[in-house]
């Protein structure tokens, strides 16, 4: 049986789910800064340590696979414009650079290295701001779908747009 904390931090509260895994460890997963979140992962752990799926590290997959799963359930969802939009973007901007990456390795200063790159690309700064947040989409589904233990997408700084 496990149960909700949550810590303070200079950038707010975050709660989290704490439950004891199979090896009788306690673990501490960060659901981030809404308890229902928090009661969410904890259910869906505990199932897992019922049922006998629990896994602490989650199959290893390339970003490429994992990019065509997603856009294969996503496109039902889009109006055909955006889904030109979002595919374009991929295929440009966001599978040269992440293709080959496991979505393990995929971390916040990973992102921040790609943001860089494409601001020194001489691209607009709107444009960056749409391949992040398409990225952004993608990878929080990753983590919805529990491949990722939390989305890479944070804290991220974008270039400023002009007004």
């Amino acid at each position: 049986m496990g149960y909700i904390a949550n810590k303070e931090w200079k950038s707010g509260r975050r709660y989290y789910a704490v439950y004891k895994k199979p090896n009788g460890k306690w673990k501490w997963e960060v659901a981030g800064r809404l308890k229902k979140n928090a009661e969410s992962l904890l259910r869906r752990r505990e199932t897992e340590i019922a049922e006998g799926t629990y896994n602490e590290r989650p199959t290893e997959i390339l970003f490429a696979e994992y990019y065509e799963q997603w856009a294969y359930s996503k496109r039902k969802s889009l109006k055909p414009s955006t889904q030109v939009s979002i595919e374009c973007s991929f295929r440009l901007h966001i599978l040269p650079f992440f293709g080959k990456k496991y979505l393990s390795g995929i971390k916040p200063i990973v992102i921040q290295e790609w943001v860089n790159t494409l601001s020194g690309k001489n691209l607009a700064p709107a444009t960056v701001g749409r391949c992040y947040r398409y990225l952004r989409s993608c990878l929080r589904q990753a983590y919805a779908w529990g491949i990722l233990s939390e989305n890479p997408c944070r804290s991220i700084i974008l270039p400023r747009t002009s007004l």
